[in-house]
């Protein structure tokens, strides 16, 4: 996916920021969720089950997207995407995330496991071991260097017909899924923001 010149980013009413737009044209994997007023957009990665969906709400709309997401969203848009000719702007862009998973657990109800009544010898071999801190780390990257792989394996036939044209120029989501299994999801904002 080639690096197209800069182009606006609506962060919201009142904020416009320059960002440098990836563009692709050809068959892409693409639907419309009415229930959830949103353009889906599916992209594949080399391991054939990982996918990447980005998820472009209508204007206005992101509010209703996010509290209509569920886990049948994904079974649903599995069946909505279909092959069509598109031409996609994306944004590049950088996420990365640092949770501490501890108060997490706590909430959870999982404490023992972080004092010394703690029993991990199933685990370590040993007695005497409490865990100390949880923490999950996550970085996503999208740029020209990471669809260009994918691409580069892919062959494309692009149907004699007019392409729809996809720009994510505004706050949208984003969940990659492994085996149906969601590995990460972020909302991008703002895509120069790190």
């Amino acid at each position: 996916m080639p690096t197209k010149d800069e182009d606006d980013f609506f962060v919201d009413g009142n904020t416009v920021v320059k960002v440098p737009m990836m563009f692709r044209m050809g068959m892409c994997k693409r639907a419309y969720d009415a229930q959830l007023s949103s353009t889906v957009v599916q992209m594949d990665y080399k391991e054939e089950s990982i996918k990447a969906y980005f998820i472009l709400p209508d204007e206005g709309q992101m509010r209703k997207l996010e509290n209509g997401l569920s886990c049948e969203s994904l079974t649903k848009w599995r069946k909505l995407l279909s092959e069509s000719s598109t031409n996609l702007y994306l944004p590049r862009f950088s996420v990365n995330g640092r949770f501490d998973l501890k108060q997490i657990l706590y909430s959870l109800g999982i404490r023992k496991v972080f004092t010394n009544e703690a029993d991990l010898s199933g685990i370590t071999g040993q007695p005497g071991h409490e865990i100390s801190e949880a923490i999950h780390q996550a970085m996503v990257n999208v740029d020209e260097n990471g669809t260009e792989a994918s691409a580069a394996s892919t062959m494309e036939i692009v149907p004699m017909s007019v392409p729809v044209t996809v720009i994510f120029n505004r706050p949208f989501l984003l969940v990659i899924v492994k085996d149906g299994a969601i590995l990460f999801m972020g909302k991008i904002l703002n895509p120069v923001e790190q």
